[in-house]
Protein backbone atom coordinates (compact mmCIF):
# COMPACT_ATOMS: atom_id res chain seq x y z
CA UNK A 1 0.00 0.00 0.00
CA UNK A 2 3.07 2.32 0.75
CA UNK A 3 4.27 1.64 -2.40
CA UNK A 4 1.13 2.83 -4.05
CA UNK A 5 0.81 5.72 -2.29
CA UNK A 6 4.55 6.99 -2.80
CA UNK A 7 4.13 6.11 -6.62
CA UNK A 8 0.81 8.14 -6.89
CA UNK A 9 2.86 11.04 -5.38
CA UNK A 10 5.55 11.24 -7.27
CA UNK A 11 3.32 10.79 -10.03
CA UNK A 12 1.37 13.92 -8.68
CA UNK A 13 4.01 15.77 -8.04
CA UNK A 14 6.15 15.10 -11.04
CA UNK A 15 2.91 16.30 -13.37
CA UNK A 16 2.86 19.74 -11.42
CA UNK A 17 6.54 20.19 -12.06
CA UNK A 18 6.11 19.24 -15.62
CA UNK A 19 3.77 21.86 -16.14
CA UNK A 20 5.00 24.39 -14.32
CA UNK A 21 8.21 23.95 -16.26
CA UNK A 22 6.75 23.54 -19.77
CA UNK A 23 5.34 27.13 -18.34
CA UNK A 24 8.57 28.84 -18.47
CA UNK A 25 10.51 28.90 -14.94
CA UNK A 26 13.64 29.47 -13.53
CA UNK A 27 14.98 26.97 -10.58
CA UNK A 28 15.44 28.86 -7.08
CA UNK A 29 16.13 26.00 -4.92
CA UNK A 30 14.94 22.89 -3.72
CA UNK A 31 15.25 20.12 -0.90
CA UNK A 32 14.14 16.72 0.13
CA UNK A 33 10.47 17.51 -0.86
CA UNK A 34 9.58 20.51 -2.84
CA UNK A 35 11.14 22.69 -5.28
CA UNK A 36 10.74 26.16 -5.80
CA UNK A 37 10.54 28.21 -9.23
CA UNK A 38 10.42 31.30 -9.83
CA UNK A 39 7.31 31.18 -12.30
CA UNK A 40 6.55 34.07 -14.73
CA UNK A 41 3.83 32.84 -16.53
CA UNK A 42 0.42 30.85 -16.15
CA UNK A 43 -0.40 27.21 -16.06
CA UNK A 44 -3.75 26.99 -16.21
CA UNK A 45 -4.04 23.42 -15.68
CA UNK A 46 -3.38 23.72 -12.35
CA UNK A 47 -4.98 27.20 -11.90
CA UNK A 48 -1.69 29.13 -11.12
CA UNK A 49 -1.59 32.63 -11.78
CA UNK A 50 1.82 34.17 -11.24
CA UNK A 51 1.81 37.38 -8.57
CA UNK A 52 4.19 39.67 -8.23
CA UNK A 53 7.06 39.34 -5.47
CA UNK A 54 6.14 35.80 -4.73
CA UNK A 55 8.22 32.26 -6.27
CA UNK A 56 6.08 29.21 -6.53
CA UNK A 57 6.80 25.98 -4.42
CA UNK A 58 5.68 22.40 -5.59
CA UNK A 59 5.57 20.03 -2.58
CA UNK A 60 5.04 16.82 -1.59
CA UNK A 61 4.59 17.47 2.02
CA UNK A 62 0.86 17.27 2.87
CA UNK A 63 1.63 18.67 6.27
CA UNK A 64 3.38 21.39 4.51
CA UNK A 65 0.60 21.62 2.13
CA UNK A 66 -1.93 21.91 4.76
CA UNK A 67 -0.35 24.65 6.69
CA UNK A 68 0.28 26.76 3.97
CA UNK A 69 -3.70 26.42 2.63
CA UNK A 70 -4.29 28.14 6.12
CA UNK A 71 -2.20 30.83 5.66
CA UNK A 72 -3.00 32.00 2.40
CA UNK A 73 -3.91 35.17 1.76
CA UNK A 74 -2.45 36.50 5.52
CA UNK A 75 -0.46 39.17 6.07
CA UNK A 76 2.74 38.05 8.72
CA UNK A 77 5.42 39.72 10.17
CA UNK A 78 7.68 36.67 11.35
CA UNK A 79 6.50 33.80 9.11
CA UNK A 80 6.90 33.98 5.05
CA UNK A 81 3.33 35.39 3.35
CA UNK A 82 1.59 32.93 1.24
CA UNK A 83 -0.49 34.24 -1.74
CA UNK A 84 -2.38 31.19 -3.59
CA UNK A 85 -2.34 27.36 -1.85
CA UNK A 86 -3.75 24.68 -4.10
CA UNK A 87 -3.81 21.19 -2.46
CA UNK A 88 -3.72 18.41 -4.58
CA UNK A 89 -2.85 14.37 -3.25
CA UNK A 90 -0.14 14.30 -1.33
CA UNK A 91 1.35 18.02 -1.76
CA UNK A 92 0.60 20.41 -4.27
CA UNK A 93 1.84 24.17 -4.69
CA UNK A 94 1.58 27.32 -3.00
CA UNK A 95 2.69 30.82 -3.80
CA UNK A 96 5.28 32.35 -1.19
CA UNK A 97 6.60 35.79 -0.60
CA UNK A 98 9.97 36.14 -2.17
CA UNK A 99 12.94 36.15 0.37
CA UNK A 100 17.09 36.23 0.71
CA UNK A 101 19.60 35.27 2.94
CA UNK A 102 20.06 35.93 6.33
CA UNK A 103 22.57 37.96 7.09
CA UNK A 104 25.59 35.81 8.53
CA UNK A 105 24.96 36.88 11.86
CA UNK A 106 21.62 36.12 12.37
CA UNK A 107 22.13 32.36 10.35
CA UNK A 108 24.96 31.02 12.15
CA UNK A 109 23.04 32.24 15.85
CA UNK A 110 20.66 30.24 14.15
CA UNK A 111 22.49 27.08 13.14
CA UNK A 112 24.06 27.38 16.43
CA UNK A 113 20.63 27.16 18.46
CA UNK A 114 18.96 25.16 16.25
CA UNK A 115 17.84 22.35 18.68
CA UNK A 116 16.49 24.80 21.22
CA UNK A 117 13.98 26.59 18.07
CA UNK A 118 13.07 23.16 17.66
CA UNK A 119 12.24 22.22 21.21
CA UNK A 120 10.78 26.38 21.74
CA UNK A 121 8.14 25.53 18.31
CA UNK A 122 7.20 21.70 20.14
CA UNK A 123 6.88 23.56 23.79
CA UNK A 124 6.12 26.93 23.84
CA UNK A 125 8.52 27.78 26.63
CA UNK A 126 9.90 31.67 26.02
CA UNK A 127 12.57 31.13 28.73
CA UNK A 128 14.54 28.07 26.43
CA UNK A 129 15.52 31.06 24.10
CA UNK A 130 17.63 33.23 26.24
CA UNK A 131 20.84 32.22 24.56
CA UNK A 132 19.38 34.26 21.48
CA UNK A 133 19.71 37.86 20.65
CA UNK A 134 16.84 40.21 21.86
CA UNK A 135 15.58 40.46 18.05
CA UNK A 136 15.50 36.84 17.01
CA UNK A 137 14.15 35.66 20.45
CA UNK A 138 11.11 38.53 19.46
CA UNK A 139 11.17 37.21 15.82
CA UNK A 140 10.76 32.97 16.84
CA UNK A 141 8.44 33.75 19.71
CA UNK A 142 6.09 36.15 17.09
CA UNK A 143 6.57 33.09 14.42
CA UNK A 144 5.01 30.92 17.07
CA UNK A 145 2.55 32.98 17.89
CA UNK A 146 1.17 33.55 14.15
CA UNK A 147 1.51 30.69 13.68
CA UNK A 148 -1.11 29.43 16.75
CA UNK A 149 -3.44 32.30 15.58
CA UNK A 150 -3.88 31.11 11.74
CA UNK A 151 -4.55 27.21 13.17
CA UNK A 152 -1.41 25.67 12.35
CA UNK A 153 0.62 23.85 14.62
CA UNK A 154 3.82 24.80 15.76
CA UNK A 155 5.05 21.50 16.53
CA UNK A 156 5.21 21.06 12.54
CA UNK A 157 7.96 23.64 12.11
CA UNK A 158 10.85 21.85 10.01
CA UNK A 159 13.49 24.00 11.77
CA UNK A 160 16.23 21.48 10.05
CA UNK A 161 16.25 22.46 6.01
CA UNK A 162 18.21 24.74 4.24
CA UNK A 163 19.28 28.25 5.75
CA UNK A 164 17.46 26.89 8.77
CA UNK A 165 14.27 27.43 6.91
CA UNK A 166 14.39 31.09 7.95
CA UNK A 167 14.97 34.13 5.53
CA UNK A 168 14.55 37.71 5.22
CA UNK A 169 12.76 40.49 3.46
CA UNK A 170 14.86 42.77 1.62
CA UNK A 171 14.63 45.43 4.48
CA UNK A 172 16.04 42.86 6.68
CA UNK A 173 12.64 41.67 8.30
CA UNK A 174 13.42 38.16 9.18
CA UNK A 175 10.82 35.30 8.94
CA UNK A 176 10.46 31.75 9.06
CA UNK A 177 9.59 29.76 5.62
CA UNK A 178 8.64 25.92 5.33
CA UNK A 179 6.10 25.89 8.45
Amino acid sequence: MKLIQALLTESTYSKIKDAFKKAGVTYVGGGSHGVVYNAPNPVPEFGYEPREGYLVKITQDDIEMQAMVKAQGKNFKYLANVGKAVEMEKGGWYQVENLEPLPQEYAQEIKKNVRILDEFFMEGDKSILSNLSPYLQKVFIGARQEMVQAGIDPEDVDMYGDDNNVMATADGQIKLIDY
